[in-house]
């Protein structure tokens, strides 16, 4: 079943009247969230709330989280058990021609759906996108609605019949996939690229980094060009949906390690958040 909010309630439906000088529909004009919700539990939500707030501000949308969050909890409690996929929408709202143009209040909406336990954890193969991550781009470090990059990117992935793309940076270093953060691991240490490099410094990324230490690993963040790839022994993708997914092969190179030890502790900071039993369907 889906849910959505919108204009202070809850709908039943996705078809909305909305202006068509909203600048989240004519320039891409502003933010979204997404969050994994087990039995009207929104997880890691703090994390997620704070880097909208952060982000609203530097793009200057005047955003009150207080309605955010007032929306947010009427659809979960409107919501079934189960897993779901929470989307915040947040644009600048409506406004005149010209990109600095006044605009009036932001316009936030909201879905509610179904997300299958299947999802989490699968494996994926990659090749490298033509697509490059502008390391000091607005839209590379702030979750904004300008995804065309990954767009075109993850169709470039698909019509070569690849799960996913990985994208460098414009300087040929690695950055991320189209969805998510990419860690690479040689023997117990695992590397993922820095926030300089032109990442979305993710929610799950984080909660990675801080567990990881826990388990044993030894986590560096830095640049990683595109020739060290070949000495790595494992590979992952991460983000609040999926969780870890192991990487099975990045072109012609294969990948076996499955990051078993991280997949299960996330697991069971789900359960431990929502009761949610985390078996497979």
């Amino acid at each position: 079943m889906s849910l959505f909010w919108f204009d202070g309630k809850i709908q039943n439906t996705d078809l909305q009247v909305i202006s068509l000088r909203n600048r989240g529909l004519t320039l891409g004009d502003g933010l979204f969230e997404t969050v994994l919700v087990a039995n009207g539990v929104a997880l890691w939500a703090d994390a997620h709330w704070q880097r909208l707030q952060n982000s609203a501000a530097v793009l200057g949308l005047g955003l009150s989280m207080a309605d955010v969050l007032l929306g947010v909890e009427a659809l979960l409690k409107a919501s079934d058990d189960g897993l779901k996929v929470l989307r915040v929408t947040v644009t600048r709202g409506d406004g005149a021609r010209g990109l600095a143009a006044a605009t009036g209040a932001p316009v936030v909406f909201m879905s509610l759906d179904d997300f299958s336990r299947e999802r989490i954890g699968e494996p994926v193969t990659l090749c490298i996108s033509t697509v490059r991550r502008a390391r000091h781009a607005i839209s590379a470090s702030h979750k904004t609605l300008s995804y065309v990059d990954a767009v075109m990117a993850a169709r470039e992935a698909e019509a070569m019949k690849y799960g996913d793309a990985l994208m460098l940076n414009d300087l040929g270093n690695v950055a991320c996939s189209t969805i998510g953060n990419v860690f690479f691991s040689r023997s117990k240490t695992l590397i993922t690229p820095s926030k300089d490099q032109g990442i979305l410094p993710g929610v799950m990324r984080d909660v990675i980094l801080r567990y990881a230490t826990n388990l044993g690993w030894q986590c560096e963040e830095r640049a990683i060009s595109a020739e060290e790839i070949s000495q790595f022994d494992g590979a992952f993708l991460s983000n609040s949906l999926r969780l870890v997914r192991p990487v099975v092969a990045l072109e012609s190179q294969m990948f076996s390690r499955k990051f078993d030890d991280l997949l299960a502790v996330l697991m069971q900071n789900i359960h431990d958040q929502s009761d949610f039993e985390m078996r497979s369907n």
